[in-house]
């Protein structure tokens, strides 16, 4: 009785609610790494990689994938505190920075290192191809929004159902666009890197 009490008296609520949070976090956090790295297997084996190997093979990279998108984070946050520009430049060059971790076997600050030399060494034509899906993506969703408030006084929930597919296989889509653009870049640099060692040999 004694436990029960000190449980739920103010600091022992606080405590528990502490306990209670942080157990969220660390599930929060292995499901949504195992699952951002599945879903990169998934779409990368194109249908060759079964759900359940997908996120075994997942689980096994929770922790560099958590790593490296928290250095991420760190660094756009960094820049940020400047200016809007750096945050942006920096999002942009460590766009592969994951890429790096599930397929590419890298680790840490290696993965980040090789995400900005794919992406400095191919700038123009990943920025325009971006810029161009970002604009494609943003026309949609505008549509979408002009259909939902056109919709009757009782259908809302087809409005809601207008916007959550159109999410839904943008953002699926959006995956496997980068995943493209990482894998020929990536191949892109490798050859030119192969060129500048065969030419000092």
């Amino acid at each position: 009785s004694n436990l029960g009490t000190d449980l739920f008296s103010t600091p022992g609520l606080i405590i528990t609610a502490i306990v209670i949070f942080l157990i969220l976090i660390i599930v929060y956090t292995i499901t949504g790494s195992a699952l951002q790295s599945a879903s990169i297997f998934l779409i990368d084996s194109q249908g060759k990689t079964s759900l359940s190997n997908a996120f075994k093979k997942g689980l096994s990279l929770v922790l560099p994938l958590f790593v490296v998108n928290f250095l991420t984070f760190i660094l756009i946050i960094g820049g940020l505190a400047l200016l809007i520009l750096p945050a942006l430049l920096f999002f942009f060059l460590l766009l592969f920075a994951q890429f790096e971790v599930v397929l590419g076997s890298q680790r840490g600050l290696e993965a980040l290192k090789r995400s900005v030399l794919i992406v400095s060494k191919n700038f123009g034509g990943i920025f325009v191809r971006l810029l161009v899906f970002f604009l494609l993506y943003v026309g949609i969703f505008i549509i979408v929004g002009i259909v939902e408030n056109s919709m009757p006084e009782g259908a809302e929930w087809v409005g809601s159902v207008l916007t959550f597919i159109p999410n839904m296989i943008l953002g699926w889509f959006a995956l496997a666009y980068s995943i493209i653009l990482y894998k020929h870049a990536s191949l892109k640099f490798k050859q030119e890197k192969d060129k500048s060692i065969a030419w000092i040999w």
